[in-house]
């Protein structure tokens, strides 16, 4: 995660060993993962 030249944060790369990143495994991975990107998000803009 980065901040680009407008202070917004973009994802400069996402290696994706498993496309399914086995979210299928436990019904809330879908949210913790989308939990991890905001805040990886947030912190990139401070």
């Amino acid at each position: 995660m980065v901040t680009n030249d407008r202070g917004v944060p973009e994802i400069m790369e996402v290696e994706l060993v498993e496309p399914s990143l086995y979210l299928h495994l436990d019904d809330a991975a879908p949210a913790r993962a989308a939990s991890a990107l905001v805040g990886a998000a947030e912190r990139a803009r401070h």
